[in-house]
């Protein structure tokens, strides 16, 4: 039997058998419209071969069941490709977003960042704060200052240099009234802290690099000092704060060349 689509007018070839005595629901498979299919009567049949004798589809039930069956496994297609799609878009936002936030880092930090794997870029998770203590100093000089006086431990497998160390006086808001940023590796004896001014702390600091220098190397495992100097204490200071900043991995030395001539 021939059968027309009520929205498309596509004519299908379909048997009857496979419709219930009172008729059935079918699918176009061009425009997707379900509509209701009845056995024709005799003359219905004869009216129908007349007026469309080349119908427009030639498939057969069995073949629009196929295409049935397909229409689901389109739209898992095209629900897969719109969520890849957006996952796309959000590791792109977030790429430029980390970009922005830390434009310093490389390629492999940002997008392990991307994909939240643990990364550390400014080399402070492995290098281990010990104990540390703070007391008033009385200087000839400047009076009354405050000292922070520790160490720090390297965690890392390979040799660092430039630790950075950061003291800072907070208030009971948690707000920061003063800070100081030190490179670990030096420390002043108690003569020095009772009589030297901070013109002549500094001096020493320009005089003298390999003392004061930033680029103090400390082995795996092993420790340096530090010493963070506030010269007064503010009002409302309730607690200090002292944390690593970061460090950098040592660089291994050119073997010097001997010279020829």
């Amino acid at each position: 039997m021939i059968i027309s689509c009520e929205k498309c007018a596509t004519s299908y070839h379909l048997d009857q058998k496979l419709l219930e005595p009172f008729g059935s629901k079918v699918r176009c498979t061009r425009c997707g419209h379900i509509f209701w299919a009845e056995i024709p009567s005799f003359s219905e049949v004869q009216s129908l071969f007349e007026s469309d004798p080349n119908p427009k589809s030639s498939l057969s039930f069995e073949e629009e069941a196929v295409a049935m069956q397909m229409q689901p496994a389109r739209k898992i297609f095209w629900t897969l490709g719109t969520i890849v799609f957006l996952i796309l878009i959000a590791l792109t936002t977030r790429f430029f977003y980390i970009r922005y936030l830390h434009p310093n880092w490389n390629l492999a930090d940002t997008w392990s960042k991307i994909f939240f794997i643990p990364v550390d870029p400014e080399g402070n998770q492995k290098i281990i704060l010990g104990k540390y203590k703070n007391y008033i100093k009385e200087n000839n000089k400047i009076g009354q200052f405050i000292v922070i006086e520790g160490e720090i431990k390297n965690g890392y497998p390979d040799i660092r240099q430039k630790i950075k160390i950061r003291g800072s006086l907070k208030t009971a808001e948690n707000k920061v009234a003063m800070s100081r940023e030190v490179y670990a590796g030096w420390a002043l004896s108690s003569e020095e802290l009772e009589s030297l001014s901070l013109e002549e702390i500094s001096q020493l600091q320009s005089t003298q690099p390999e003392r004061f220098s930033p680029n103090v190397r400390v082995l795996p495992g092993k420790t340096l000092p530090f010493m963070i100097l506030f010269p007064s204490m503010p009002r409302g200071i309730v607690y200090l704060e002292v944390m690593v900043v970061g460090s950098q991995k040592a660089q291994t030395p050119s073997p010097l060349k001997p010279v020829t001539g």
